[in-house]
Order: structure tokens, then sequence, then C-alpha cells
């Protein structure tokens, strides 16, 4: 189960060579555009301070020497020649050498899931509720916890624990996921899709009453509200959370770092590059109103079932 741990950065800066300015303590990861509470990030140039309403929720930071005096009063801060190298050894550390990520125990499956004898389950660091039905070849990675009245179709894969590929020192550097995905009552996978994990902790939340609709892929650090529907190959990438009651058609593909409201909509194929309201509508490339909407799907080809 996930359990909140939290940790001062006097703790770990003798591992990583950190010279600590002002102690303070964190309970997890995260780069600035995330977010997560009470996290420890990384800010690599002063023009990372600009953004105060991340930087609130930021309860430590790793720096360059000569902008410490850049990070808020509240925040924990450390200086190091490389603050981005750094930020990426501690979480590698975190995760393999400490607890601080998820506390590990046994696979706990409820009497009454129905698990197909060709589903792979770890034997550790997975719960599965009541009345759960697990199709066949299903892939479930360790760190998910599936709720009760769940539906996941054949061919799926829960909590991808694929790494998210950054630049470093000119190469490529795999930073692992260390934490899981959550789904909630009542949710149903369908065949083929994909549902990655958490790259810092805690869980993924996938609310409930959500349907992702078959080879449909959702990315890491994403949160989908509930009563949602993500249609037939749609593709969310990271960092993207979702309100409750908001449909994600066929094909359609939502970038990262973004926001969808309640009752959004995004039409087939659609490509959303920029936060979308609640109850508005992304059509032919243009955020409207739903009632603009309606008016336009009248005019052409009567009335709409949105």
């Amino acid at each position: 189960m996930t359990v909140k741990v939290q940790i001062a950065l006097s703790e770990i800066s003798p591992d990583l060579g950190l010279k600590v300015i002002r102690d303070g303590k964190f309970s997890n990861l995260g780069f600035i555009s995330n977010q997560n509470e009470e996290s420890l990030v990384f800010a690599s140039a002063e023009s990372a301070f600009d953004q105060p309403a991340f930087l609130k929720k930021v309860s430590a930071i790793i720096t360059l020497p000569g902008l410490e005096n850049h990070a808020p009063e509240h925040c924990a801060v450390a200086v190091s020649d490389d603050p981005y190298g750094a930020f990426l050894r501690l979480h590698e550390f975190l995760g393999t050498e400490t607890d601080f990520y998820y506390k590990e125990h046994d696979t706990v499956v409820h009497p009454s899931a129905e698990i197909h004898p060709t589903a792979t389950l770890p034997e550790k660091n997975v719960r599965i509720g009541a009345n759960t039905v697990v199709g066949a070849n299903v892939v479930i990675w360790e760190r998910s916890v599936i709720a009760e009245d769940i539906y996941i179709a054949p061919n799926v894969v829960i909590g991808e624990g694929s790494v998210d590929h950054k630049k470093y020192n000119g190469a490529i550097y795999r930073v692992p996921h260390q934490g899981g995905v959550s789904l909630a009552r009542g949710v149903e996978i369908q065949v083929g899709a994909i549902v990655s994990r958490n790259t810092f902790g805690g869980q993924m939340p996938i609310e409930e009453d959500t349907c992702i609709g078959a080879q449909a892929f959702i990315a890491h650090n994403c949160s989908i509200g509930r009563r949602c529907n993500i249609g037939v190959g749609a593709l969310v990438a990271g960092n993207v959370h979702i309100g409750n009651d908001v449909r994600i058609a066929p094909h359609a593909a939502i970038n990262v770092d973004l926001a969808i409201g309640d009752e959004a909509f995004v039409e087939m194929g659609q490509l959303l590059t920029r936060d979308l309201p609640s109850q508005h509508v992304l059509f032919g490339q243009k955020i409207m109103t739903r009632d603009r909407y309606e008016s336009l799907i009248k005019a052409f080809k009567g009335p709409s079932h949105v």
C-alpha cells in the first residue's frame, strides 16, 4: 500500500553531494510543472522560479549555487553544481534503496474476483477487490490498486511500468516509474488498452464508472475523474488531468501537461494542445461552448447525442 513518508534534505544529502542551505522535509518528488503537494523539485535556471502557483506546493528545491535566494521562504533548499543530475539520482535511490515511494505487501485478491488463468499477476504489491473480472492475457504490474466491480478485458496492460525518457548529459536517461495506478469501483478497461502509472509516488487515479476504450493509451502521471469515457484508440499523454463526466472521442489525442474540465468533450480525431474548460468542446480544432457546438451539429447533421 502507499504510505506517505517524509524525509529531510539533511538525511539524504551526504549520499548525493548536496549542500543543504535550509533544511526541511518533503514527501514526494516531481518536476516544477507537476501538481504534487510537498514535493522536492529541481531548478537549474532562474526562470524556473517564475511559477508561483506551482511553487506554493513545493516543499524542497535543489538548485544551483547563487540561485538559492530565489527559493520561496517555505521551501527547504539544497545546492548542487548539477541539480538535474542530483534529482535523477535521488529519485532512483529512493525507489531502489528505501520504502519512500511504496511499502511492499503480498498481493491480495478478493475471493469473488475472477482472474483468467492466462492473466499475469505479480506475487506482491497488487490489490484486487470484490467481483472484479480480469480477462485473458491481461498484464497487471506491481503497485496497482484495483477496486471492486471492475471489468478488465483481454490483452489490457494495467500499471504499465516503462520509463520516462529524459535527455541528460547528451544521452537518454531512463527515469523509472516508482508510483502506481488505482482503478476505482465500476471502471471498465476495454480490449488492448494500456494504462500507465505515476513516475513518482502515489497512485495515478482513474475514478468511479469511467470507461477506457479499446486500444486507448493513458500515459504516466495522469488523473481521470468519474463517469468519463475515453474512446477507442484515444491517446492521453503524460501529466493530463481530466475532470468528471468528460468524453474523449475515438482516436483523439491529448497533449502533455493539460487540464480538461468537467463535462468537456473532445471530438473524434481532434488534437488538444491547450487546456479545455468545463462544458466546452474541441471541434474542428476550435474550442467552443457546448451550446455553440450543439447548434453547429444541428445545422449540419441534426440533433447531437453528446
